[in-house]
Order: structure tokens, then sequence, then C-alpha cells
């Protein structure tokens, strides 16, 4: 799959991830929307699931005759994948962590530059997953790191105090984007490096691929330099902030970019990326980690002219909307039960974007097509 795609989901998931984690009370309500029933498996035949003619597999999807749905759409899988390769559905779990030894190694290589943990608090279950806890480490400079059931969250004293937007979708642009293939600058390079380090720590760096690196002009640096005498002082990239985002893979697929919790099941996703300042590393999230216990389901592929046939009927007498991407890409799907979580990763279609009725102009809409199965997941980001 090309970089850039991968890119785009493993941002959609940090986009979707920094809003879940700050405070929902300015957050409007979901329009609820009906699914047709006849949208789930028994839409997709055998002879469908197993046909590997290579007009259901194009390259771009456009001029389809459909009263509610359009398309002009990139369909992007990964480029060596094979069209008849069986895809497998898991039963999947929370990857677990050996915190006091994590935090041991990164306090050795100086990854975190705390000397010792003052305090360790246990929380209740979180997110009413049952069995796990939820651990946060108070450090010596003021920093904390926090492990839960498939994530870890480090923040440090000078990310608390800096006026770093924690929506990260305003500094992740192309303006933004380096090539870190092409430039030997230190900074990027400490950051990387510096970033591989924890993932090897945490033991997910056969989860990632190579990352994508943004830089960000520290706000404070500019503005010294704007009331300069002279006005045309040079800013080091010693000021510069870096973030480093890892796409993840799961099964060989990229992780979806789509966290979103329904009455009686949660679509999760796995996110990484490190925040680099001022030569060393001042937040960073490993998140929605996992590792698969055993197969669910083997199928072969359902093509993505299947899949948006499917969303098709789905939306028949419903709302209209142009669709602008299809990506095969896995999604974990979490159900909570009453003495344990169960979590399948499931590869599917995602098929996104954007309502063309003037009451939701603008507005994006993301919906999965299971790759397996034909079922329809529909997730929805109409707001009030």
């Amino acid at each position: 799959m090309a970089k850039s795609k991968l890119l785009s989901i493993s941002v959609l998931c940090i986009v979707f991830l920094s809003s879940c984690s700050r405070s929902t009370n300015d957050v409007p309500e979901p329009i609820e929307i009906s699914v047709n029933e006849h949208t789930y498996q028994s839409a997709i035949t055998d002879e469908q699931k197993t046909e590997a003619d290579p007009e259901l597999f194009p390259d771009h999807l456009s001029d389809v005759e459909n009263e509610y749905i359009t398309a002009d759409a990139e369909i992007t899988m990964p480029s060596d994948y094979d069209k008849d390769t069986v895809l497998n559905t898991y039963h999947s779990i929370y990857m677990e962590w050996d915190s006091e030894k994590i935090i041991a190694d990164l306090m050795e290589k100086g990854l975190i530059k705390s000397g010792s943990v003052t305090d360790r608090k246990v929380y209740d279950p979180h997110e009413k997953i049952a069995g796990t806890e939820r651990v946060k480490y108070q450090l010596d400079d003021g920093s904390e790191i926090v492990f839960q059931s498939g994530e870890i969250t480090f923040t440090s004293m000078e990310s608390k105090a800096s006026s770093f937007d924690n929506d990260l979708r305003k500094y992740l642009t192309d303006e933004n984007r380096i090539n870190a293939d092409l430039t030997d600058d230190n900074n990027i390079a400490g950051a990387i490096a510096a970033s591989d380090e924890i993932l090897e720590a945490a033991g997910v760096s056969d989860k990632v691929l190579n990352p994508d690196v943004y830089a960000i002009k520290n706000s404070k640096a500019e503005n010294n330099d704007e009331n300069s005498e002279n006005g045309n002082e040079e800013i080091s990239s010693e000021n510069d902030t870096y973030i480093v985002v890892y796409p993840v893979v799961n099964g060989g697929l990229p992780s979806s970019g789509i966290i979103e919790k329904k009455e009686d099941e949660v679509l999760d996703c796995s996110v990484v990326y490190f925040i680099y300042s001022g030569n060393k590393i001042t937040e960073f999230k490993i998140n929605g980690m996992i590792r698969s216990s055993a197969v669910a389901e083997e199928a072969q592929i359902l093509s993505p002219v299947h899949a948006f046939n499917t969303l098709c009927r789905s939306y028949e007498g419903t709302h209209k909307c142009s669709i602008t991407s299809i990506d095969l890409v896995t999604v974990n799907r979490i159900v909570y039960n009453t003495d344990s979580v169960d979590i399948t990763t499931e590869p599917v279609w995602m098929l996104s974007g954007a309502y063309t009725e003037a009451k939701y102009s603008g507005q994006n809409i993301v919906t999965y097509v299971s790759a397996v199965s034909g079922e329809v997941i529909p997730v929805y980001q109409i707001t009030e």
C-alpha cells in the first residue's frame, strides 16, 4: 500500500483519539440512521465472494449510476496483496505490559529523563474491560506514564506546560511533513531513533511500519523572532517540535482510523505517535495494540465493487452521499460482557466520503463493509 495512504489512515486514527481524550461536553449527539436488513451476509453469495474477476478489483471506481450514492473513489489495498488470498478473521486479546521493566528500560536508556518512580496508582477497570487494570506511575520530574490493556501513554511536564494543541490534525499536514529519507537533520534522526527505542522497549516494533515525521515551528521562538530588533533572526531547528507517526498493521493490513462507541460494541483502531521537542520525547501514545489468539474464520476476499454495491443497497431510500476512497483495512470489534471482553480483528473495506444533501453539506461519512461476510458496519459522523 502506498505510504501516503497508510499515513492518512494513521492520521485519521490520531484525530479520533485526540478528540476522544478530551471533554465531550461540547460534542453534539449523533443522528441515528438505519441500515436496511438485507445488507448483511445474505446479500453476498458464495459465487460473489470467491469470484476473482479483475474488473471487480479496479484501482478506481467512478461513473456509478445510483440515485443515492455516487463514487469517484481511489481503491487501495497493499500492492503485493493477492486478491485470491484467504483473509483471516481473528479472535484477539489486548497486549499486556511488564510495566516495571518497561519503565526501567526507558530510564536506563535515557528515553525518559526521570530517575525514579514516586507514586503508583491503580484505577478501576478502564472502559469497563473486566479483569484489567489501569496503572499510573508518577515520576520524580513530574511526568507520568500510564499503562492499561493495549495502551501506554507518557506525558512529561514540558508537554503539560506547552502551548502545543492536543488536536493533532492541525499539525499533520503536507506542509509540515518531512521526508526523513532525504534529510540529515540530527533532530529528526534523534526523534526517530528515540521513538524506535521506545517501541522496542514496549515489544511492539514488529507491529509498525516506517514512520512519517512532521516538523512544527516553536510558537514562542516564532514570536521572539517577530519581536526581535532586526526581525531576521534565524530560528534554529532545535526549537522545532517533531511528531513521529507510525502506521500500525494487523494481519498484514493497516489498522483502520475509526473509534466508534456503540450501545453493545466498540470499533477500535491502533495508533502510535511520539512528540519530540528539546532533544527528547515529551509525549507518546501507543494505543489499541493487540495480539491474535486464534483464527475465527477464513474466506477469500470480497471485492471492493461488491462492497460498494452492498453499500448502495443499504442506502437505498435513505441519505445521499459520494464515496471518495475505498481502503482494505482491519478493525477491532470489541464486545463487553459482564466478566470478559471479546475482541475480533476483521478485514474490512472502509468506504469514506461526504454527504451530498444540503442539510449535511460538507459532513463526512465512513462505513465499513466486511471483506469476509459482506456485513455492513455503519460508522456515522453526521452531527447536528
